[in-house]
Order: C-alpha cells, then structure tokens, then sequence
C-alpha cells in the first residue's frame, strides 16, 4: 500500500521528516569528519607507535560503520513514510500526495514550515 497525503496531513509530518532529516545530517556530517581522521591516521600526520595508529585505525573504521548504519536506518524511516530525499536538492524532502505518488505531491525544504506544492513548485493552500 503506497503512503498517500493530502495537505493536512503532509503537514503533520513535517516534524518528524525535520528530525529525520537532521538526523541525515548530522550523520552524514560524523562521516566527514571520521573520513578526515582516517585519512590522517593512514598518512602517518600524527607521532603514534604503529600498533596505536592500528587501534586508532580499526576504532574508526568501526565509527564508520556505525555512522553507515545508522544513515541507512533513518532513510529507510523517511522510505517507509512515502516520502524521499530529493538528490537535486538534499535540503528537500519530496512528500507523496493524493495519489500516493510524488507527481502530485509536496516537498518541504529545511528550516522551513510551509509546504510547497511540486504541481506548480507553490506554496500550497490549505
């Protein structure tokens, strides 16, 4: 059964697709930064014996695992809802409408409260 939203219901959603979303970001941000310390702990920019440097190395790795996961966990949230994250736009989330397909749905950009309708790209009335 596919997630079909009118208006009001879109809505609604919206506090939980902005902390699902937030939640993308951050993470996705935790990946950056864990990417960069294993990058620096492979180009030896730090005194460390090499079986640290090893721990440190596996640590991380595993940091980055996790990270993975749990960003796989949260999109998988925003999929069982209907709705997606638009990849022109990663600060949109796409929301299924009536029909339960995105054609006639709305979108919801971060930081904002009002919908915008994707037929005409508007805000929507209510």
């Amino acid at each position: 059964m596919k997630n079909a939203y009118n208006h009001e219901g879109a809505k609604r959603l919206i506090p939980l697709i902005e902390a699902i979303h937030r939640e993308l970001r951050e993470r996705a941000e935790a990946l950056r930064d864990l990417n960069v310390r294993l990058h620096q702990l492979r180009n030896g920019r730090e005194r460390l014996a090499r079986r640290v440097r090893a721990m440190a190395e596996l640590n991380v790795r595993a940091d980055i695992a996790n990270q993975r996961r749990e960003l796989r966990l949260a999109e998988k949230e925003l999929k069982r809802l209907g709705c997606l994250l638009d990849e022109a736009n990663p600060f949109r989330v796409l929301i299924p409408g009536r029909s339960g397909e995105l054609t006639d749905g709305y979108a919801w950009r971060a930081g904002e409260e009002q919908l915008m309708n994707l037929v005409n790209d508007g805000p929507e009335a209510a």
